[in-house]
């Protein structure tokens, strides 16, 4: 094979290279830009989680942030019972590309009420948002397996569901949609 040859091929997989380093980072940027903010709404509790409870209703503070390098995003919660303040779920959980694997990636610590937890799950996008599946389990050993989904329904306002959730094998109702702003 002639030099010639030898630097087009090896150019022409640079380039293969660099589209398919850049490509996934370019989709996640372009999926997740839309979410980026601190985001407010309110919803009647629910529970099944342990350490939450199903009385009253709940303030929500949803923020998403970049991290250096845009290829991951942070999103931290605070969840407040109305009335009493106390927390009903408090936590951050990251969301990226594995390098390994090419799957997006999330992990995730937290408290619901005084109960702490940790999870991880694989996330795909879809129309307007994206969708994860998260397995968890608590300090107490209670493992849970559920869906969260959310979805740009306009620019200024997104929709958090639970679809499908399984507490130490039990299967809970879904969650209705819960609508939160920006600002």
């Amino acid at each position: 094979m002639n030099l010639l040859n030898k630097r087009s091929i090896a150019g022409f997989c640079c380039c293969v290279l660099l589209h398919l380093s850049t490509g996934h980072a370019g989709e996640l940027e372009k999926k997740l830009s839309p979410f980026i903010g601190r985001w407010t709404g309110t919803s009647a509790a629910f529970g099944g989680f342990e350490g939450t409870t199903e009385n009253g209703q709940l303030n929500w503070e949803v923020s998403f942030r970049w991290l250096p390098g845009k290829k991951a995003v942070q999103q931290s919660w605070e969840i407040q019972y109305a009335e009493t303040k106390e927390n009903f779920s408090s936590g951050t959980e990251i969301l990226h590309e594995d390098p390994v694997s090419g799957a997006l990636s999330v992990t995730g610590f937290g408290m619901d009420g005084d109960v702490a937890w940790s999870n991880q799950g694989i996330a795909s996008t879809k129309p307007r948002g994206y969708e994860v599946e998260l397995t968890e389990q608590t300090e107490n050993g209670t493992q849970s397996k559920y869906t969260v989904s959310r979805v740009k329904r306009s620019k200024d306002v997104f929709v958090l569901t639970i679809p499908e959730r399984s507490i130490d094998g039990k299967d809970y109702e879904p969650i209705p949609a819960i609508e939160l702003k920006i600002g």
